[in-house]
């Protein structure tokens, strides 16, 4: 190839192809040049060993430390909004089931959401014992006593239960009791705060007593906790 062949097949001045000229050409025309001549860009630019010497091979960008992955936050109010639309609590191998995802996207995509409470706005993602996976209104957006106004029974006549329609969050006392219930269908009556709690309970709509018998958690409460069925009811 000559110099005149080469500098029309790089649309330049046969006189540019001059170790002189060079310099002053565009990075594009010079690393063609070299690739025209089977030459390493350094072997056609003075000085530039020491630039070319650089790795060359590409490095991604080391994500910062703690940086969560772009998608995980798309994932998490994915996992609430399927949840907001489930008739029932689910287990995670369901909801990857039904969202055709790998369960380790769907625990991913939990973890995510019980660490930031806010990913589905008014709702938040709950978890039962039993690993069921639910969704409840948020508890932290409205002060206690907004929260006593919207659920108060105004035009309900069940005046002697002034508890019945409130959901309050659960004192550590009342959920142990519910806990206790639930595995043994009584209280402990050594610990007067459980009988104090259990009243409440009862007012509250969480806990019934048919016939004055055994005690057992409404079917609401076990929903809610991802509880289909009490352990007395496994055992038959």
């Amino acid at each position: 190839m000559t110099v005149w062949q080469l500098a029309d097949l790089l649309g330049v001045h046969e006189h540019q192809i001059d170790l002189d000229e060079l310099p002053d050409l565009p990075v594009r025309i010079l690393h063609e040049i070299a690739r025209r001549l089977d030459l390493h860009p350094a072997d056609i630019l003075r000085d530039t060993d020491d630039l070319y010497a650089l790795p060359r091979t590409h490095r991604p960008a080391t994500k910062p430390p703690g940086k969560k992955p772009a998608g995980l936050a798309h994932d998490a109010l994915r996992l609430v909004n399927a949840l907001a639309l489930a008739d029932r609590p689910m287990l995670p191998e369901e909801l990857a089931h039904a969202l055709s995802w790998p369960v380790k996207r769907v625990d991913d995509a939990a973890a995510h959401a019980f660490e930031h409470p806010a990913t589905g706005g008014a709702v938040a993602l709950r978890g039962g014992p039993s690993g069921h996976l639910s969704v409840s209104p948020r508890l932290d957006l409205l002060a206690a006593s907004q929260h006593t106004q919207l659920t108060a029974p105004h035009d309900c006549d069940d005046t002697d239960q002034p508890g019945r329609y409130q959901r309050e969050p659960l004192t550590p006392t009342e959920a142990e009791t519910l806990l206790t219930i639930w595995h043994t269908a009584d209280t402990d009556h050594t610990n007067p705060l459980q009988d104090h709690a259990l009243h409440g309970l009862i007012n509250a709509g969480l806990v019934t007593q048919p016939g004055g018998l055994t005690l057992t958690l409404t079917d609401d409460v076990l929903h809610n906790l991802g509880l289909p069925m009490t352990p007395r009811q496994q055992s038959h």
